[in-house]
This record gives C-alpha cells, sequence and structure tokens, in this order.
C-alpha cells in the first residue's frame, strides 16, 4: 500500500495576551532544554532513562 503525506500551511492568529504567554512558555523551554544540554556535555549520558532519573526533579522544580 501506498503511503501519502499531506502537509498543511496554517497560520495561527494570537491575541497580544496570547504572544505574552507564548514567548513566556518558549523561554521557559528553552531555559531547561539548555540546563539538559549543559549536564549531558558535563556527564556524557545520553540515556533516556539516566537523564530522566537524574533531571526530572530538578527540571519540575526549576522550571516547572
Amino acid at each position: 500500500m501506498e503511503q501519502i503525506t499531506i502537509t498543511a500551511k496554517i497560520q495561527i492568529v494570537a491575541t497580544e495576551t496570547d504572544k505574552v504567554l507564548l514567548d513566556e512558555t518558549m523561554s521557559v523551554y528553552r531555559n531547561a532544554c539548555n540546563y539538559v544540554s549543559d549536564y549531558v556535555f558535563h556527564t556524557h549520558d545520553l540515556k533516556q532513562f539516566s537523564l530522566n532519573k537524574v533531571l526530572y526533579s530538578t527540571l519540575r522544580e526549576k522550571f516547572g
């Protein structure tokens, strides 16, 4: 059976309040990713289970 992929380009119209909230959310997400990246850089640990065990609680506390 042939597989077909359909791509849709959409535009989201957001209020100014939504834009601010989205910007704040993405900023926290970026900071959390940088935190994990720094940990991986220093420990060379790339195992998902290990990273989750070590970082999950800290990420929840620091970044919500």
